[in-house]
């Protein structure tokens, strides 16, 4: 097996996976500005928590995989 291709190619599709969350997040702070206004916005801690949680997921995946 060649670990590093596997490690790259992980890499690779976990920024690809982060900037797809990016946007999406962008765009439900957007419909809830459009929908609710700025003071009910709380998508800073939801985003946080969910990347933390993405990036462990995928780190003991990797680290699975070796």
């Amino acid at each position: 097996m060649n670990h590093t291709g596997d490690y790259v190619a992980l890499t690779v599709e976990t920024k690809a996976l982060n900037d797809k969350m990016q946007k999406m997040m962008e765009q439900l702070v957007l419909a809830n500005n459009n929908r609710f206004g700025r003071k009910t916005e709380k998508m800073h801690s939801v985003t946080s928590l969910t990347i933390r949680y993405l990036r462990k997921f995928l780190l003991k995946t990797v680290l699975e995989c070796w």
